[in-house]
């Protein structure tokens, strides 16, 4: 797969995971946030909860888990990241959520949303 298919796969997954989460009552309020700490794929409201989430894809089998691509370093880049949304946008109070939604399978059929699929374990804000 070169770079072009990555991007597109990647687009191709963002606009699928925000069709998911809008199914299941989500209101999106932004995509492809980004800053200098880093990006946020899709920012969401859930109820109350503002949600950031992290989409990932993955083709074929072998690799593993795709939710296991988001080690600790991409967690602390997310939540860096939504922290200055977070000040940025004067929502320092509102509770937060950290989903993640993956895409797997040759044709990214097998789709999973992860709700809450990591947390802060530093005092957040």
């Amino acid at each position: 797969m070169g770079i072009g298919d990555h991007n597109l796969t990647g687009r191709m997954a963002e606009d699928r995971a925000a069709t998911l989460l809008e199914g299941r009552g989500y209101r999106i309020v932004d995509r492809n946030y980004r800053e200098k700490r880093g990006e946020l794929d899709i920012i969401a409201w859930d109820g109350d909860v503002l949600v950031f989430v992290e989409v990932r894809a993955r083709r074929g089998e072998d690799f593993g888990d795709v939710a296991e691509s988001i080690g600790v370093a991409k967690q602390a880049a997310v939540i860096r990241t939504a922290r200055g949304y977070l000040r940025c946008h004067d929502l320092e109070q509102v509770p937060v959520r950290f989903d993640v939604v993956t895409f797997a399978g040759e044709n990214l059929e097998r789709i999973r949303l992860i709700p809450n699929a990591f947390e802060v374990n530093d005092p957040w804000r």
